[in-house]
């Protein structure tokens, strides 16, 4: 019986220990500038995600971001186009893929996008 007794204990030890040390993992934070090199590769451009779904652009201008979302590992950002004279909203949707301190891996459709924080 106390045999018993002792490995629920352990059993009870080594979950709490696990659980433990997985809360202080600190989880990576999306918020922050994201650049990829621009098509003429003579700057990087990108957008900015600020705290409230607040969104920027960087150095496009093309795009002008307002607003972003992460749902579900889908990042929505939203904004306006500035396409041959018009204006035009748009909402773009991409999964995901990566996400470290100084990474972000995109993708919509087939296209991935390797970002970089700056």
């Amino acid at each position: 019986m106390r045999t018993r007794k002792l490995k629920y204990l352990f059993l009870f030890v080594a979950v709490t220990l696990a659980l433990c040390s997985s809360c202080k993992r600190q989880k990576v934070q999306i918020v922050g500038d994201w650049v990829v090199p621009a098509k003429d590769m003579s700057r990087a451009e990108g957008f900015g995600l600020g705290q409230g779904g607040i969104a920027a652009t960087i150095n496009n201008s093309t795009v002008q971001y307002a607003r972003w979302s992460l749902k579900k590992r889908r990042l929505v950002l939203e904004g306006i186009r500035f396409e041959e004279g018009h204006v035009n909203q748009f909402s773009d949707t991409m999964m995901v893929r990566k996400l470290t301190e100084k990474s972000l891996v995109l993708q919509r459709d087939s296209v991935v996008m390797k970002m970089r924080r700056l």
